[in-house]
């Protein structure tokens, strides 16, 4: 099976990352066992690193290394996209790196559990899926 090549918002690598429950450890097994390839450009992971920085995780900085190390082996470096003209832009600025490499790389989908992204008007050829959404596309029952 080829695996999916897919952009994975913030908020939900960083549960990936975190969390032991089988609600979120799937998500990780996924990219581990090359089922999935998450897309990353430095945009994106300069996101997730300064939300890694967060004081609410109290991480020390061989922490975040540490976690930042359970992703980045198994990621696919894209350049950082330049804004489409085709792409309309997201209600939250902040978003809109993810739609645009999403869009730019072509991958088949972008998995956020942000409500403003799961609403968004995306042209043909974007998908945006939610994480239960995904899983069961992974695992079909």
């Amino acid at each position: 099976m080829t695996p999916l090549q897919l952009v994975l918002d913030t908020n939900t690598v960083i549960p990936a990352l975190f969390f032991r429950r089988e609600k979120w450890t799937w998500l990780k097994q996924s990219w581990k066992m090359a089922r999935i390839v998450p897309l990353l450009c430095n945009a994106t992971t300069l996101e997730l690193m300064t939300v890694l920085n967060y004081p609410k995780f109290h991480l020390a900085k061989e922490d975040q290394t540490l976690i930042m190390a359970e992703i980045l082996p198994f990621v696919k470096v894209c350049p950082d996209p330049s804004p489409s003209e085709n792409l309309p832009p997201c209600r939250d600025p902040k978003d809109q790196i993810f739609l645009q490499l999403a869009w730019v790389s072509k991958a088949q989908y972008l998995v956020t559990g942000d409500k403003d992204l799961w609403e968004y008007q995306a042209p043909e050829g974007l998908t945006i899926l939610t994480p239960a959404t995904l899983k069961n596309r992974l695992n079909p029952q």
